[in-house]
């Protein structure tokens, strides 16, 4: 197995001082002259040196790393925030640490290893059912975190990045109406974005004279995507069955593209 170049062994190679190769390979080039400068980078370049951020963070407190948990199969949108943060992250020199939760309540365990990892923030698009146990394990290691989608509950206010929910539940009944369609419906479950989007989508079709007052199919199981196809199946056979959907998330986008297709 090959040894770790270090800097001192090119300070050996260099001639130069320990703290002279330390401080231009550390941020601190502007210190010494260019020609020394330029010794310095183009032997650490032949030897194949690779800094210790282990090292560099025992110095300074820091762990150069960020902690992500995001679900194991994410949609196109939440998949975009986490690509953003993973490459900005990157940019700055800072270490992604992903895991993938799940609904079985190990959430709390996430957020402990990452604690014992000492990562120096935590961005998380938290589930809805397990809110208050994330929140509280998130609190209770003092840890620095943006919660995505979901705001996390908890009397300390965490950082949170959302969309504008209301305006884009009136957005979305607005564009069913202007298609023509009088008998809507909309799938939602019990969360704060969810309600907000209905509130918008409920503003929105109250506008409109001619408009039937929506169904609306609330109380969404997480586990088991049959039962939501079933309920979907029994809305679509009923007398007033809606001729447009609004699917407030995901999860029930899938479950009614699903229940559709099979009817194709």
């Amino acid at each position: 197995m090959s040894k770790q170049i270090t800097i001192r062994d090119i300070a050996e190679k260099t001639g130069f001082s320990f703290q002279t190769v330390s401080r231009v390979l550390n941020g601190k080039a502007h210190l010494h002259k260019a020609a020394t400068v330029r010794k310095i980078e183009k032997v650490a370049g032949e030897m194949g040196y690779v800094p210790n951020l282990f090292a560099k963070g025992m110095q300074s407190g820091k762990t150069y790393s960020v902690g992500l948990i995001i679900d194991p199969f994410v949609d196109n949108f939440t998949e975009e925030i986490f690509r953003g943060a993973h490459d900005e992250l990157m940019k700055r020199n800072y270490l992604p640490i992903l895991l993938m939760h799940n609904q079985d309540g190990e959430d709390e365990q996430l957020v402990q290893r990452l604690a014992e990892r000492r990562v120096e923030g935590l961005i998380i698009r938290p589930y809805p059912e397990r809110m208050d146990e994330v929140s509280a394990a998130i609190e209770q290691h003092h840890m620095p975190v943006v919660s995505v989608d979901y705001a996390l509950t908890s009397e300390k206010k965490f950082d949170f990045v959302g969309t504008a929910d209301e305006h884009g539940g009136q957005l979305a009944g607005e564009h069913l109406l202007e298609l023509g369609h009088r008998r809507l419906a909309m799938l939602f479950t019990e969360t704060e974005s969810l309600q907000l989007r209905r509130r918008g989508f409920e503003y929105a079709v109250s506008r409109v004279s001619d408009a039937d007052k929506p169904l609306m199919l609330e109380g969404w199981d997480f586990k088991n995507d049959e039962n939501n196809q079933a309920r979907i199946r029994e809305m679509l056979q009923g007398a007033d069955a809606p001729t447009a959907i609004f699917a407030g998330a995901t999860l029930c986008c899938r479950a009614c593209t699903k229940r559709l297709i099979r009817w194709i």
